[in-house]
């Protein structure tokens, strides 16, 4: 596998009659990886990268059309960086910067990027569909905040009728594992939970920590750890009498990944996950990788349509001049606003994870 320190792709979407429209300018951002057998929430497999890259260009094309009847076009600029090397971020940022973007898309959950990116601009819109971070000065989130997700999450809780006692069991080296423990101890204890116990998680311990839950007897383990991991525990831990729930953060499979399978068909559990703005439930795309594991499509694509569809939307409403005017757009009218969140709850089923139901959640 290359592996690339920093990397620009720009893109063109060019008519006949372009020159007498007015350039829109989109900059993306996203963290590659150093190998394909990592897995955490801030890096991308080859395929995934591909069905990143290739969504972008395909949601600017569906909207082309519009936006120059309106009298603009749209031009592109993507950049990777290596995640966790910082200065490659900088670099990144910098160069994407530099191109005076009207708007900037990414790079999802990597809260390191939004660390840097206001030291470097104040007033460049910054979207992304999956951080956990509210809606605050420029920078915009097209999914839920972890406090409206822990939220949806204890909903399905307590219509389940699960009980109020429960242990977490969280990775602190997993920045959205951190977050979410944050705002699940808050909201959980002011909707009258109780929590029992919290504990590190770590991997040569799995022993320890089962003779932990086996002493608090919780009514659920609240398990933050990414889908690998939260699969490695639940099968190595033999915890078959309790009910795991999670988040997002198990992703779309914590049966197995690319190295291990589990075995969990005689375990109980949960995870609540935002969906897309549009719903894509009758569409059953799934792909084989190189390792011939089955997965579903990335909800990216579906999210990068509806970035696009606001944006020609508001160009069209609103007629701004310049990438100035724009921002004040962005601001001023909460154009990426979703004001009703659909989420799904996935249950764990024949060893994997199985649509349950879904269910809106105003924000």
């Amino acid at each position: 596998m290359f592996l690339f320190n920093f990397l620009i792709i720009s893109t063109t979407l060019i008519s006949t009659s372009v020159y007498a429209l007015q350039e829109v300018k989109i900059a993306s951002i996203f963290p590659f990886q150093t190998s394909d057998y990592t897995y955490n929430n801030a890096t991308y497999t080859s395929v995934e990268r591909l069905q990143i890259i290739s969504s972008i260009p395909m949601a600017l094309m569906q909207y082309k059309d519009k936006a120059e009847k309106c009298g603009y076009y749209f031009s592109f600029k993507l950049g990777g960086f290596t995640f966790k090397d910082m200065d490659s971020l900088k670099k990144n940022v910098q160069q994407i910067n530099l191109s005076e973007p009207w708007i900037v898309y990414g790079p999802e959950m990597n809260k390191s990027y939004f660390l840097v990116h206001p030291n470097i601009n104040s007033i460049i819109p910054h979207v992304s569909s999956f951080s956990l971070f509210e809606n605050i000065e420029n920078q915009y989130t097209l999914s839920a905040s972890s406090d409206v997700e822990i939220g949806a999450l204890i909903d399905v809780i307590e219509k389940k009728k699960i009980g109020k006692n429960f242990i977490i069991i969280t990775d602190n080296t997993c920045e959205m594992c951190v977050i979410y423990e944050e705002s699940a101890k808050r909201i959980l204890k002011k909707r009258g939970f109780n929590e029992k116990k919290n504990i590190l998680y770590n991997k040569i311990l799995i022993k320890e920590i089962k003779d932990e839950v086996l002493k608090q007897k919780p009514d659920f383990i609240f398990l933050n750890l990414e889908g690998s991991d939260s699969g490695h525990f639940i099968a190595n831990s033999n915890l078959k009498q309790f009910i795991f729930i999670g988040t997002k953060v198990w992703g779309t499979d914590v049966s197995s990944d690319l190295t291990l399978n589990y075995n969990l068909k005689k375990y109980n559990g949960f995870t609540v996950r935002p969906l897309p703005p549009e719903d894509y439930s009758s569409i059953n795309v799934k792909f084989i990788d190189n390792d011939l594991v089955s997965r579903r499509l990335m909800d990216n694509p579906y999210y990068m349509k509806f970035f696009i569809s606001r944006i020609t939307d508001s160009l069209c409403k609103y007629k701004p001049k310049d990438r100035f005017e724009f921002y004040d757009i962005v601001s001023k009218y909460k154009i990426f606003l979703r004001r009703n969140i659909k989420f799904a709850t996935y249950v764990l089923k024949e060893g994997g994870l199985s649509l349950e139901n879904s269910f809106n959640i105003s924000s």
